[in-house]
């Protein structure tokens, strides 16, 4: 029952809570002048990036995707103009008391629910270009959630309540059930270096450390979960359980463990032969020479006729200092009145571990391992004309190492863009988790960068399924 009422705290949480902070935005990591941001989709872009210096203050985004619970129209311009919108949950308690529930609609429940929160924060971080190299170091955070596999009949229960009267007494099975939740803070070091620097062609590699330290982790993977809600009395009965359950999160979970991972990242570009003989050393950038200690004017980094790029990112893992139990067993009756939606460790124990662990089902270890969100990206982009490009990105999700595995988004993105050196204006045409198709805006005013890939639901275009946002700025040379 505790499991269960977690599963449900967790998604009462995602959709009643404002996202705080996702995945690098494809389309803003794709412009010359990203800096560091672009660094996070490709390492290597940071030695082609126009600007020799940037200085990246407090930036935040946020993603979040689901394939079954849909919110209905919301139209933020109508909303600032005075609509408002109601947020009941569409249930059978809500309809028999006759709610006016416009919000939160089920749209179906026939596959298994899926659904994934990302988010990222930068407080602070910096980059300089020094000859055929680039610098990097920015420290921020990041956190997962990512709760997949809930059968068909355990959503609608979780949707409809655990004493909807159609499933009770009926045993109900969510085999592969995941749940990772992670939190953790981060220092990235980044370096860069043009490998090839010819008149026609250029190319460049690049890597970023990150060490990692975990503020918040619970993480479930069980092979088999079967349980039964019973209609005589309020009891909740755990039929078979098998896999794993691991945690730190509370006070507890506060620098419990920590970890490395690597960026890797190439970049080969064909350079614009035309742009380039316009920008002599005369008109070229202030770079910083670390043996002279002093700033040189040499020869901006090539501008590009295309641009390819491939990356790996997060390829390493964390460890939790923190226990881990292997679950196997069956008929564990919990009563559904226990103390529930308390997620600190002690009250969490008490009601799931200890009750377990009194049939003899749990065999503790003393710490778990954790894979970073690894994925594979692929960037391509191309001068349609002066000024004007035409982005393609994609990033795949591919989990490789750790007892627990997170994984992001996964995303494949088409975003025609105008670009100058003071600002840039980009519409990026997505395609979230390779099925939902979302149109949106990436913009950037000076130091300033904002947008979304999700324009038409934030418009009342369609249905929300999922929300995503960000915005940065940037203390650069932008007024040249």
């Amino acid at each position: 029952m505790r499991l269960l009422c977690l599963l449900w705290f967790i998604i009462a949480t995602v959709f009643y809570t404002r996202p705080v902070v996702a995945q690098h935005s494809l389309a803003h990591a794709a412009s010359s002048f990203s800096g560091l941001h672009g660094a996070a989709v490709n390492p290597a872009q940071l030695s082609f990036n126009q600007r020799p210096w940037g200085i990246h203050l407090p930036a935040a985004g946020a993603n979040f995707q689901n394939n079954s619970l849909v919110v209905d129209r919301i139209n933020l311009l109508a909303l600032a103009f005075g609509r408002t919108y109601s947020f009941e949950v569409d249930n059978a308690l809500n309809r028999a008391s006759n709610a006016q529930a416009e919000v939160f609609l089920r749209a179906n429940f026939d596959n298994p629910l899926d659904l994934r929160l990302q988010n990222w924060v930068m407080g602070l971080g910096g980059f300089i270009q020094s000859g055929r190299h680039a610098f990097g170091l920015s420290a921020g955070a990041r956190s997962f959630l990512e709760l997949s596999r809930i059968s068909s009949a355990m959503a609608t229960q979780l949707y409809e309540g655990l004493r909807f009267d159609s499933l009770l007494n009926q045993q109900i099975s969510s085999p592969g059930l995941r749940l990772n939740l992670m939190g953790f803070s981060e220092t990235n070091l980044t370096w860069s270096y043009r490998i090839l620097d010819k008149r026609t062609k250029a190319a460049s590699v690049g890597v970023t450390a990150k060490l990692m330290n975990v503020q918040q982790s619970a993480h479930l993977a069980l092979e088999q979960f079967d349980y039964t809600v019973s209609s005589v009395s309020d009891t909740f009965l755990i039929n078979n359980l098998v896999g794993t359950y691991g945690r730190a999160v509370g006070t507890r979970g506060i620098l419990s463990g920590g970890g490395l991972a690597f960026d890797l990242g190439f970049t080969y570009v064909k350079v614009d032969e035309e742009a380039a003989a316009n920008r002599n050393t005369s008109r070229g950038i202030d770079c910083f020479q670390f043996r002279g200690f002093k700033l040189k004017k040499i020869a901006p980094p090539p501008m590009h006729y295309w641009k390819l790029g491939i990356s790996l990112l997060d390829v390493g893992l964390m460890r939790v200092n923190s226990f881990d139990f292997l679950m196997a067993g069956q008929n564990v009756p919990i009563g559904l009145r226990e103390q529930l939606f308390n997620f600190s460790e002690d009250p969490f124990d008490a009601t799931l571990v200890d009750r377990v662990d009194g049939f003899g089902l749990l065999v503790p270890t003393n710490n778990y391992t954790v894979g970073a969100p690894t994925a594979l990206s692929v960037q391509f982009d191309y001068q349609v004309l002066p000024q004007f490009f035409v982005n393609a990105s994609w990033m795949q999700r591919m989990p490789m190492f750790g007892q627990y595995r997170l994984g992001r988004i996964n995303q494949l993105m088409v975003a025609p863009r105008l670009q100058t050196f003071w600002a840039e204006i980009g519409l990026p045409l997505s395609l979230i988790e390779y099925r939902y198709p979302q149109v949106g805006l990436s913009a950037r005013l000076g130091p300033v960068s904002f947008g979304t890939d999700r324009l038409g639901e934030l418009f009342g275009l369609k249905r929300v399924r999922g929300l995503d946002a960000y915005v940065s700025v940037d203390l650069f040379r932008f007024w040249r």
